[in-house]
């Protein structure tokens, strides 16, 4: 009983939206790790759409030009979009979710 009161409590008044539902996302990380190029996350989009998600993650490897993050030992930290895996940049994967009602979030 005293647990329920406490996540009734952090819910009503501590977490924002906290008794709100939650979104269903897919992340593109268990699928595709550092393997992906623009066209595989456009069809893994459609695909949540097609499954029910409501947000499309966006995870590691979508950066670095000179320093691909190809591989877990890469360096982290230039933040620039990687033209060759996303040659129109994150805002085109943004405009394809949102366009069939997706939300798009990034790692």
């Amino acid at each position: 009983l005293a647990s329920r009161n406490f996540h009734r409590w952090a819910r009503k008044y501590r977490i924002p939206q906290g008794e709100g539902n939650r979104l269903t996302l897919l992340n593109n990380w268990e699928a595709t790790f550092f393997d992906f190029d623009e066209q595989k996350l456009v069809n893994l989009i459609k695909d949540g759409k097609k499954l029910g998600v409501d947000l499309f993650l966006l995870d590691d490897g979508w950066f670095g030009n000179k320093y691909p993050r190809n591989y877990d030992s890469a360096g982290l930290g230039d933040w620039q979009e990687n033209v060759q895996k996303l040659p129109h940049g994150i805002g085109y994967l943004v405009n394809e979710a949102e366009a069939i009602g997706l939300k798009f979030g990034i790692w």
